[in-house]
């Protein structure tokens, strides 16, 4: 049975995929300039919510998974909110935190700040991305 998508529906379904792949961009760590990542596990990222006045991004970091210091992608300001016990180091700028409850989190100013972030656990961990238009 073939689904038909309504003007609305196919605008969402278009917009879910360019997220996808700029998220697949993202998450090889070549946003502005920076290098790639190293081989092995990444990061996987769905979208929770993306309307009008926010974009939630629900991101899971595998164990041992370090990012490279590195901007903003979006030019925006960014939550990030640890969802899943666990230890998560958070750089942003100069300041390092490790949070390990849920609820903890960390305020990413955009460009030119710059952060990085790690599970420095034996387990993946779930992190939510929101950012306000």
């Amino acid at each position: 049975m073939q689904r038909l998508l309504t003007p609305f529906g196919t605008r969402i379904a278009l917009l879910a995929g360019l997220l996808f792949v700029a998220s697949s961009v993202m998450s090889d760590g070549i946003a502005r300039g920076q290098g790639t990542q190293p081989a092995g596990p990444r990061i996987t990222q769905t979208v929770v919510l993306d309307d009008d006045k926010f974009n939630v991004r629900r991101l899971t970091f595998p164990a041992g998974y370090r990012q490279q210091m590195h901007t903003v992608g979006a030019d925006r300001d960014e939550l990030v909110i640890l969802i899943t016990p666990g230890q998560f180091e958070g750089r942003v700028d100069a300041t390092v935190k490790v949070a390990t409850m849920p609820g903890e989190l960390w305020a990413v100013p955009k460009a030119p700040s710059q952060h990085a972030f790690a599970n420095l656990g034996r387990e993946p961990l779930d992190i939510l991305v929101v950012q306000r238009k």
